[in-house]
């Protein structure tokens, strides 16, 4: 009997509990404080941006080359050689430009000469004119006189006979053959005429002008033998000895030369990055290549306006290189030293 009564009473505590547990559990759930909020970080637009770029010079730099063939006589600098504008670099061998400059010199003479006969011949022109037609003159007054002579030899004729047919028909031969001349020298007058003095001097001098151009680019290219500095600056490479043969095209630079300016890192900040990026913000720049490297400081100054390939592409080990990117050029702070172009480099830009 005691078991019998024992059963219901647990079920009953058992009741009370459960009723307990679901009333309290969710008045405990609903009315806990709140958790702390949980950080998350700085804000996206507050992030550093990391990147490679390169030392370079607020400019380019480019090749020089000759620009004539030749044979290097001359070599007047070294690799990392400072030179000042004008100074020779190389020169090339000369002596075939030279025999061309003489050349060119000798027909500008040469055609200075015809001028100078033509200018002559032009003052002569009048004169030679009027002396035909004094030639002519004279033909038609002989011609003239010699038909008189015949009128009166045949009128001899029939009166005597001294005179014979035979003379008389050779006397008219001559007279003929006078005619004959007479003609021709109206012919040559008016060649004369058709002739015009001028035009010929006018192209002649036209010869000249041709030929003191090639005279002037005789003389250019002599003074291309010798290659010269455009600017001061600095020679990077050197990919020539003397001896070797040069012309211009050649698929590798002769030189490699980089204008005196300002040291700058262009640096490569990809497309996701460039949102987080303004001009005149803070960049600190490391050797990529160096645990110890020193860092110099500085400042974007610049922020290219489109998004491309690397201005230069080169297969780094663990360097993205087929990406987009947009070119930042940062100033650096001061005169930099130990900086060299095209030295990889490390960049943090920050606020």
């Amino acid at each position: 009997m005691a078991n019998e009564h024992r059963g219901p009473s647990v079920i009953i505590w058992l009741g009370i509990l459960l009723l307990v547990v679901s009333i309290a559990g969710p008045t405990w759930y609903f009315t806990r404080p709140a958790p702390p909020p949980v950080s998350t970080g700085p804000a996206l637009e507050d992030l550093d941006v990391v990147c490679n770029g390169r030392v370079d010079i607020d400019g380019s730099t480019f090749s020089l080359d000759p620009n004539v063939p030749g044979r290097v006589v001359e070599l007047h600098v070294k690799e990392s050689a400072v030179v000042k504008k004008g100074d020779a670099i190389l020169k090339l061998d000369d002596s075939s430009y030279l025999g061309a400059v003489k050349e060119a010199k000798a027909a500008v003479k040469a055609v200075q000469v015809e001028i100078e006969a033509a200018q002559v011949r032009l003052k002569q022109h009048p004169d030679q004119i009027a002396l035909q037609q004094k030639k002519i003159e004279a033909a038609d007054a002989e011609v003239g006189a010699a038909e008189k002579q015949l009128e009166q030899m045949q009128e001899r004729a029939k009166v005597t006979s001294q005179i014979t047919k035979a003379d008389v028909e050779a006397f008219a031969a001559k007279i003929k053959s006078g005619k004959l001349l007479a003609d021709a020298e109206r012919l040559q007058l008016e060649q004369l005429r058709k002739i015009d003095p001028e035009l010929e001097l006018k192209a002649l001098q036209a010869k000249k002008e041709a030929a003191d151009v090639t005279v002037e680019r005789a003389e250019k290219a002599v003074l291309d033998c010798v290659l010269k500095a455009p600017s001061d600056g600095t020679i990077l490479r050197l990919q020539t000895a003397v001896g070797a043969t040069l012309s211009p095209g050649l698929p590798l630079p002769t030189i490699l030369f980089a204008p005196s300016s300002q040291l700058i890192i262009r640096a490569d900040v990809e497309q996701s990055s460039l949102g987080r990026v303004k001009e005149g913000m803070k960049a600190a720049v490391r050797d990529d290549a160096r645990s110890d490297s020193p860092t110099w400081n500085g400042r974007v100054r610049t922020i290219a306006g489109w998004v491309a390939q690397k201005r230069s592409i080169l297969l780094e080990p663990g360097e993205l290189n087929d990406v987009r990117t947009t070119e930042v050029v940062i100033e650096l702070d001061g005169s930099p030293s130990n900086l060299r172009i095209g030295q990889r480099m490390l960049i943090r830009i920050t606020k």
